[in-house]
C-alpha cells in the first residue's frame, strides 16, 4: 500500500526550498514561519504569479482580487482532502484555467507532498489565510521588483536580484520524539453515538410499544431521535421530574436529552472513536490496535452524477450533475470505546447491548450514502463480550411496561403526571 501519510524527508524538503527561494531583501522576514507556512505562502504566490499578468484573470482581477482569493483559498481549504484538490477547488472557485501555461517541477511538488505535510497546511490556509496572502504577495511583487524592466513600468525602485533558499528542518514537524502536529480524518464519535445507540434504541422502543415512527409527535419523538430542544426556563419540581424519567426511560438515563424545559441530567454513556492508524498509534498502543497504516491511505474520494429530467417541449433532457463525496476504503476499521460511568444502572448497559443489536440487526451502516450501497459495517467486540442477561432484561423491562412508556409519550408526561415536552 502506498505511504501517502509520511512525512517528508530532508532531501524532500531541501528540494522544495530549492524551487521556491525568497528575495534577498525580505528574506529575513520569513525566518519564524514554520515549514507549513512557508509552503502555504509558496502555494499561493505561485498562483500570484501563474494569474496576475495583465489585467489578471477570471476573478483574480481588479480592485478585490486579494480579498476573493484569500476567501477562496480559505473555503477550499476546509473542503478538500490534499493540496491536489485544493488546486482544483481554488483555479474553478476563482474561475481560472488551471491547464493553461507553463508547469514547472516545483508546481507540482508542491501539490504532492506527502499527505501528512499537506494537512498541515491546509489547516494554515483554513485558520490563517490572511497573513499568509499577505507574505505571498509580498514574496510575488518583490521578486517582480527584481526586474529592472517591471520596476520601471511600475514606478517602483528596482531591488536587490539576489535570492535566498531558506533552511527548513524536516524534524521541526515532529512535536516529540514519535508524534507530528496534524489533524487526522475520522469518524466523529458524536456520529457514532447517534446510529450505533440513539437511533437503534428509539427503534427499539418504538417497535415495542406499537408508536408509529411518522406520528404526529414532534418534539416527543425528537427526544427519543436527537436529544430534543430547550424551549423554556425550569420550573420546581425539575429534581424529581428528572428522576422519574430516568428510572422509566432508562435509555434516556444512558444518553439523557431535553425537555421543554429542563435537561434530563448528565449522560452516563461515554463514547470515544479513532480510526485504526499509525497516526494513532499513540491512542491505540494500550488495547495492542496501533497500526502501521497512515490515516491518508484510508481515505477516498468518489464521484458519481446524478440525473436530473427536464420536459422540453415533447422530449426528455437529461441533465448530468456530478457530485463527489469523501469515503473510507473497504477494510478500514473504527474503533469504538463505550465507557459507562459508576452511576449506570444495570438496565442502562441492557439498553446498551439492545441498542448495538438493534443496529446489527436492523441497519449495520455508518455515515451516508448508505442507500447506495456505502457505509456498510461488521462489529465485533474487544476485550468485552455482550451481557445477554442484561439485554435480556433491558427488553423484558420495555414489553413489559409498554402501555405506561407508550402513554408517557404520547401523552408528553413521560410518566411524570405533567406534561413536560410538548407535540
Amino acid at each position: 500500500m502506498r505511504d501517502t501519510g509520511r512525512l517528508p524527508s530532508q532531501d524532500e524538503v531541501d528540494a522544495l526550498c530549492a524551487d521556491f527561494p525568497v528575495p534577498e531583501g525580505v528574506a529575513p522576514l520569513f525566518g519564524d514561519l514554520t515549514l507549513p507556512e512557508y509552503v502555504a505562502s509558496a502555494l499561493i504566490k505561485t498562483f500570484i504569479a501563474r494569474y496576475s499578468s495583465m489585467e489578471g484573470e477570471g476573478l483574480f482581477e481588479g480592485m478585490e482580487r486579494y480579498r476573493r482569493l484569500e476567501e477562496r483559498f480559505q473555503q477550499a481549504a476546509v473542503q478538500a482532502g490534499s493540496l491536489f484538490t485544493l488546486w482544483g477547488h481554488v483555479c474553478r472557485t476563482m474561475q481560472v484555467p488551471g491547464a493553461v501555461g507553463e508547469v514547472s517541477p516545483g508546481s507540482v511538488r508542491l501539490l504532492t507532498l506527502p499527505a501528512a505535510l499537506g494537512q498541515m497546511v491546509l489547516r494554515v490556509l483554513a485558520e490563517t489565510p490572511a497573513p499568509v496572502v499577505m507574505i505571498a504577495r509580498l514574496w510575488s511583487e518583490q521578486e517582480k521588483l527584481q526586474s529592472k524592466a517591471y520596476a520601471e513600468a511600475a514606478e517602483q525602485e528596482q531591488v536587490a536580484e539576489g535570492k535566498v533558499v531558506l533552511a527548513f528542518e524536516a524534524d521541526s514537524l515532529y512535536a516529540s520524539a514519535d508524534t507530528i502536529t496534524v489533524q487526522v480524518p475520522q469518524y466523529s464519535a458524536n456520529a457514532l453515538r447517534h446510529e450505533l445507540v440513539r437511533e437503534p434504541l428509539m427503534w427499539h422502543l418504538y417497535l415495542a410499544t406499537g408508536l408509529p415512527f411518522d406520528g404526529p409527535l414532534g418534539a416527543r419523538t425528537a427526544l427519543h431521535y436527537n436529544g430534543g430542544d430547550l424551549k423554556k426556563s425550569g420550573s420546581g419540581g425539575v429534581f424529581w421530574h428528572r428522576k422519574k424519567i430516568r428510572e422509566a426511560y432508562p435509555h434516556l438515563a444512558l444518553l439523557s436529552g431535553s425537555t421543554d424545559a429542563f435537561m434530563l441530567g448528565e449522560s452516563n454513556l461515554r463514547v470515544h472513536t479513532w480510526l485504526r492508524c499509525k497516526e494513532n498509534s499513540r491512542a491505540l498502543r494500550g488495547i495492542g490496535l496501533e497500526s502501521d497504516v497512515s490515516a491518508f491511505d484510508l481515505i477516498d474520494r468518489v464521484t458519481l452524477t446524478r440525473h436530473a429530467s427536464r420536459l422540453a417541449g415533447q422530449e426528455t433532457v437529461q441533465t448530468a450533475m456530478p457530485f463527489t463525496f469523501e469515503t473510507l476504503v473497504p477494510g478500514t476499521e473504527i474503533v469504538a470505546r463505550l465507557g459507562l460511568t459508576t452511576y449506570a444502572q444495570d438496565l442502562e448497559v441492557g439498553a446498551l447491548m439492545t441498542a448495538i443489536d438493534t443496529f446489527i440487526r436492523l441497519d449495520g451502516t455508518l455515515g451516508g450514502q448508505s442507500a447506495r450501497g456505502y457505509g456498510r459495517v461488521e462489529v465485533s467486540f474487544y476485550e468485552c463480550e455482550p451481557d445477554a442477561e442484561q439485554q435480556e432484561a433491558y427488553e423484558a423491562y420495555v414489553q413489559e411496561h409498554a402501555e405506561t412508556l407508550r402513554a408517557g409519550i404520547e401523552d408528553g408526561t413521560l410518566t411524570t403526571g405533567k406534561e413536560v415536552i410538548s407535540e
